[in-house]
């Protein structure tokens, strides 16, 4: 089975955790597996995605297919932000 991984990149240093999804992620998965990677409180998890970027100061959101190679990767889009570059 293909797993997706969530990767963050948080004020210019990349997450070490790494999210797995059996299917693409969603805004909804980055949002819940963002929260966790706050180690937020159970009340702040339901912010919308687009609060945690802000608050937290959110580089890019990617994803990549964990068993392929060479990876297939693509970014989440960022509300109001245009995409960037990836760089694997």
């Amino acid at each position: 089975m293909k797993l997706y991984e969530i990767r963050f990149t948080i004020n210019g240093r990349r997450s070490m955790r790494y999210c797995h999804f059996p299917r693409p992620p969603t805004l909804e998965d980055a949002s819940k597996a963002l929260a966790a990677r706050l180690q937020l409180p159970n009340a702040d998890s339901t912010r919308s995605f687009t609060d945690l970027v802000e608050a937290n100061d959110i580089a890019d959101v990617r994803w990549r297919l964990v068993d392929s190679r060479p990876s297939m990767v693509a970014m989440i889009p960022l509300p109001g932000r245009r995409p960037g570059r990836v760089h694997e």
